[in-house]
Parts: C-alpha cells; sequence; structure tokens
C-alpha cells in the first residue's frame, strides 16, 4: 500500500493527526502526511511522547 493511499484511507477513517519518532522507514509516510491538507503530522522525540 502507498503512502498516498494510507493516509487517504485514515483520513476516510476520520483521523486527522498522525503522531512519531521520525525515521527513515516511514519518510514516505510522513512526507505525505505532512504535504496533506486534511491531515496533520506532530513529530515526537521518542515513541512515549508520541502517544501522550
Amino acid at each position: 500500500m502507498s503512502a498516498e493511499t494510507f493516509v487517504a484511507e485514515l483520513v476516510r477513517a476520520g483521523f486527522g493527526i498522525i503522531s512519531g519518532v521520525p525515521c527513515s522507514y516511514l519518510t514516505a509516510l510522513i512526507n505525505t502526511a505532512i504535504a496533506a491538507d486534511d491531515m496533520r503530522y506532530v513529530g515526537a522525540a521518542n515513541e512515549g511522547d508520541a502517544l501522550a
């Protein structure tokens, strides 16, 4: 599944914010979320902060 499809499905399911720790494996997902008008990406220093 492409990052674009995944973000679109998250938006369709009612999500508007995603948070996570910057990671080279997730670059496409993070960049897609940042570029999306209807999604907000919030970077976190660690996994615990991302869930808080």
